[in-house]
């Protein structure tokens, strides 16, 4: 009996996963003719949700495996450049395959000077203790440490 069972469990597994069909999706991501590293590429469905997520290669080349058939698009960001998508892709036993070859991507407006600024704030709390930043006040100008300490918050 134990036999019986082993055998027609090994022979229904078999026939699942030969049954079973991966689809796949590739191709390059180019920005000004070079090979872009680390584009997030998107796997989507027809209504935009997004199924998988994979980032392409040194040499921009990526690849999305889909366990189901059905109709697809792929977006592509990377930093600096413009979205890309896709057209409709369709999935099904006869195309198992769809490579989208290179794809450019458009570049957006090139950043010439970042400048960050922080301010600090003018009080800090500590685990153990409450720093308090005398520059970030705008009303210690010309005051001494005494009145200073006699303004802040919590110091009698």
């Amino acid at each position: 009996m134990k036999k019986i069972f082993f055998t027609l469990f090994a022979i229904s597994h078999w026939l699942l996963t030969v049954h079973a069909q991966s689809f796949q999706i590739s191709g390059q991501v180019f920005a000004t003719n070079k090979p872009v590293e680390a584009a997030t590429v998107r796997l989507l469905k027809a209504d935009s949700s997004i199924l998988k997520q994979t980032v392409s290669d040194r040499d921009g080349f990526f690849s999305i495996n889909e366990s189901q058939e059905g109709i697809y698009l792929v977006s592509i960001q990377a930093v600096g450049s413009q979205t890309y998508f896709s057209d409709m892709i369709s999935l099904n036993d006869s195309h198992p395959q769809y490579d989208l070859k290179a794809i450019e991507l458009t570049q957006t407006a090139n950043l010439q000077d970042v400048t960050v600024t922080a301010k600090k704030q003018f009080i800090e709390q500590k685990i153990d203790k409450t720093v308090i930043n005398v520059d970030a006040s705008p009303t210690s100008v010309g005051l001494s440490a005494l009145e200073l300490l006699e303004k802040t918050p919590g110091v009698t």
